[in-house]
């Protein structure tokens, strides 16, 4: 049980690490939009959606952290990138395929997310197009 512990502390550390990480600039790694922020974005849209009930990693939802949550946002909200991100897909492979984890296959129809309000993330942007310079 120690190790389940760990792990959650772990994962939770790792959290506000990153919510301190975005709270300092628009991206991770300042104000342009890098491959960094594409790797983070793809675990992080599945995070409230898949892993934290599907991998029992359920300490705490991204949205619990302002500077993760908005990050998450802006980053979906830049045009084009919500083209790319199906929830429903990705809830239903998830649940569907990996059946030693989900041995009934059934999906859950929650959490819902709306990535698409405000991002309380205002203070960052420079210029509406600094996403795509």
């Amino acid at each position: 049980m120690g190790e389940l512990v760990d792990g959650a502390d772990a994962s939770g550390e790792f959290r506000l690490a990153k919510n301190k990480r975005v709270g300092y600039g628009r991206f991770l790694l300042g104000p342009r939009f890098t491959e960094a922020d594409v790797r983070l974005f793809t675990t992080a849209v599945r995070f409230d959606l898949v892993y934290y009930s599907h991998f029992k990693c359920n300490v705490c939802h991204l949205w619990d952290f302002p500077n993760i949550w908005g990050w998450l946002k802006d980053v979906y909200q830049i045009p084009g990138i919500d083209q790319t991100v199906d929830f429903v897909h990705i809830k239903r492979h998830y649940y569907g395929s990996q059946i030693w984890v989900n041995p009934t296959g059934i999906v859950p129809i929650g959490p819902t997310l709306d990535l698409r309000g405000p991002t309380g993330r205002t203070r960052f942007l420079a210029s509406p197009k600094i996403a795509a310079n």
